[in-house]
């Protein structure tokens, strides 16, 4: 049997259904992470931080990464965001926008701006 559905989400804004557990030093996470959300919402900051969130601690886990968009130009515009953040990461800190939030995220990464180097390196 099927496990009952999500409660529908409302057609303005984006709504995370699922889990997706943290990463910890032993490797990757595991789990599932769908996001619905409508223009304007965010999508690809979020899809771009959740990724992050997985690939910092354990960069090669990034082929053990799927991300679904209905467009090549929205797969190719995360592509881009993805090596942009990075690159700009790897720099130093107050170097970008999302760095606050994979800090509150990875708060037993010590060195967030060499892991974003290696990743970078990595991908």
């Amino acid at each position: 049997m099927l496990p009952a559905q999500p409660p529908a989400t409302p057609a303005v804004g984006a709504a995370h259904v699922g889990t997706a557990p943290a990463a910890t030093a032993a490797g990757p996470p595991r789990g599932l992470g769908i996001y619905r959300a409508s223009a304007g919402s965010g999508k690809t900051y979020r899809l771009v931080l959740e990724y992050l969130k997985r690939v910092l601690p354990h960069p090669p886990g990034f082929r053990h990464v799927l991300a679904i968009t209905f467009t090549r130009k929205a797969t190719q515009e995360i592509k881009d965001r993805v090596l942009k953040e990075l690159a700009e990461l790897g720099q130093g800190p107050g170097c970008c926008r999302m760095e606050a939030d994979l800090r509150a995220a990875l708060p037993q990464l010590p060195d967030l701006h060499a892991a974003a180097r290696e990743a970078h390196s990595v991908i």
